[in-house]
């Protein structure tokens, strides 16, 4: 039973953190978000933007889904990681320090949630 109220928290965690990850990234300086948007390889300002959006949505949707303990929603929450991951391996990023802390921390408790989805008994509740 502690085992899933640090779940719990930990999915709380997450959300709480790309709620302020994505409040700093509006915040940003200009000269930042225009290099990130100028240094794009592969595809177009218009299409990153919309597959952005997309995998913010189904990332919300995964930490909802996982916190209820929905199987759709640990493969929704490890798919959107594994894509966000791919996706900016094609990207240059230019970052303040509290945008990278926030980014490392949030990688941190990402793989905490996902270990816990995988190899502890957390994972016979996602039926």
């Amino acid at each position: 039973m502690e085992i899933t109220n640090h779940f719990k928290k930990l999915i709380i965690i997450d959300l709480i953190l790309a709620i302020v990850m994505l409040i700093a990234a509006v915040f940003s300086p200009q000269e930042y978000s225009d290099f990130t948007i100028d240094t794009l390889v592969i595809i177009s300002e218009t299409t990153w933007i919309v597959v952005a959006m997309i995998l913010v949505f189904l990332y919300f949707i995964s930490l909802y889904l996982c916190y209820k303990f929905n199987s759709l929603g640990k493969n929704i929450y490890i798919i959107t990681f594994v894509s966000s991951l791919i996706l900016t391996l094609f990207m240059d990023f230019a970052m303040t320090g509290l945008e990278y802390s926030l980014t490392v921390l949030g990688g941190v408790v990402t793989g905490m949630i996902i270990y816990m989805m995988l190899y502890t008994e957390i994972k016979d509740k996602f039926k």
